[in-house]
């Protein structure tokens, strides 16, 4: 718990604020380099969103492989084991995750 703490001190994020959270969803927050927080902060769109835009842009159509519910269902149905070492290393990772 403590190394979840110390790395969501880092990213300026409230450990209290995500006490709730599965540690998927953590794992996920904590597994963005410096760089790429730094994109989103400054309003640009991740690739996913780049992707589709650029192509609506061009006239191409545009159609999602999976819904948002979906990606959470999936997540959700893998075992809670499988989570939490996911999440104790990717911050073992500490700095080498930029």
């Amino acid at each position: 718990a403590a190394a979840v703490n110390k790395a969501l001190d880092a990213r300026g994020i409230p450990p209290a604020s995500v006490a709730k959270m599965k540690p998927w969803m953590l794992s996920t927050m904590v597994a963005l380099p410096a760089c790429e927080l730094a994109r989103q902060a400054g309003g640009t769109l991740v690739l996913d969103i780049k992707l589709a835009e650029d192509a609506r842009a061009s006239g191409k159509a545009v159609d999602g492989l999976e819904t948002v519910a979906d990606q959470l269902r999936a997540m959700a149905s893998l075992p809670l084991a499988f989570h939490m070492k996911g999440l104790v290393d990717t911050l073992k990772l500490g700095d080498r995750v930029n």
